[in-house]
């Protein structure tokens, strides 16, 4: 048996920004949040406080850890999954929590936010380079498919019944763009790229007021697109997990099989709410082509999907360009 484990982090995006259009002294904020390194440039010749910037990329990212308490006056996702009563949480927890629990059971039930445990299983094996054995799988999804999130609206509280846990990896970095935007906005600031561990990017125009060069890293030959004043989420097979006998299994584990082979290898989104297209890209990487087809008809989706390096899926709105 053949193991290849991938690195942890895989750049699916480079973005390529031509010095000759930007302000001498762009504003650079770097930093390692929802386990990932996030890179956010303001070419904007501006006044900006970083600590604020700062500061939001910290707090969501402990709002929405499942790992730790660390926030004192209110309950995040780890006092969500460690309570055996309903825990009182702020709005947006709330509403982050009830859309996803919305695309579960109205959308697909292939997202799941009760995967904690299941993720948590397969990043254990992936770190000693095995896979972990079915019967595990078979009792993380049992769990799975009895348990239930309780939203009570009226009183701000979530309670798990059941005995599984929430993860909220596959929509907090869209989440936080969409905050990301709006504080941009507040602050009357119009230019700038924001590069969320390369699976979420936010960018605006450049300073001439055309598009950013985006290249994708997963595919050869290498192809690049132009982007601007919109998100772009991924979902690749080369994230994060390891190689068996030329089958790659990677962090994307469907919910319902237990399966970590995803049908893609690469999904990319272009829209307006990134948080939207967090979730519909890691989804898209489980689902077959006509239940794409009708995920891209109801939510008019800018799509591209690849497989074997050989584009399998892709809306008229994308301009594929060559090196």
């Amino acid at each position: 048996m053949k193991i290849f484990k991938f690195c942890n982090i895989f750049l699916l995006f480079s973005l390529f920004l031509t010095s000759c259009n930007y302000n001498d002294s762009p504003t650079y904020i770097r930093g390692y949040y929802f386990d990932c390194f996030c890179n956010i440039t303001i070419y904007d010749d501006v006044s900006i406080n970083i600590k604020e910037v700062e500061n939001i990329l910290s707090y969501y990212d402990n709002l929405f850890s499942p790992y730790h308490s660390s926030l004192s006056d209110e309950n995040n996702v780890y006092d969500i999954n460690h309570s055996k009563v309903p825990s009182k949480v702020n709005s947006e927890l709330l509403n982050v929590i009830t859309q996803s629990t919305y695309i579960t059971e109205n959308i697909n039930n292939h997202f799941n936010i009760l995967t904690l445990d299941l993720n948590d299983l397969y990043k254990e094996f992936y770190s000693n380079n095995i896979l972990p054995n079915e019967e595990d799988v078979s009792m993380m999804l049992k769990s799975i498919s009895e348990s239930k999130i309780v939203i009570d609206k009226d009183n701000s509280t979530i309670y798990i019944d059941g005995n599984a846990n929430i993860d909220l990896g596959g929509v907090s970095k869209g989440y936080v763009l969409r905050i990301l935007k709006d504080f941009f906005i507040e602050n009357n600031i119009h230019h700038y790229s924001v590069d969320l561990g390369s699976s979420s990017v936010l960018v605006s125009k450049k300073l001439d007021d055309t598009s950013f060069k985006i290249r994708l890293k997963d595919v050869v030959p290498s192809k690049y697109f132009y982007a601007s004043d919109i998100s772009i989420s991924t979902s690749s097979i080369f994230e994060q997990g390891i190689e068996v006998d030329d089958v790659r299994y990677s962090h994307i584990i469907n919910p319902i099989t237990g399966s970590a082979v995803s049908n893609y290898d690469l999904v990319v989104i272009k829209s307006d709410d990134s948080f939207l297209g967090d979730i519909f890209s890691t989804l898209i990487m489980m689902l077959d082509l006509n239940e794409i087809e009708i995920l891209k008809e109801k939510y008019n989706l800018e799509l591209l999907v690849y497989k074997d390096n050989n584009i399998v899926f892709k809306t008229d709105s994308w301009e594929l360009m060559s090196y």
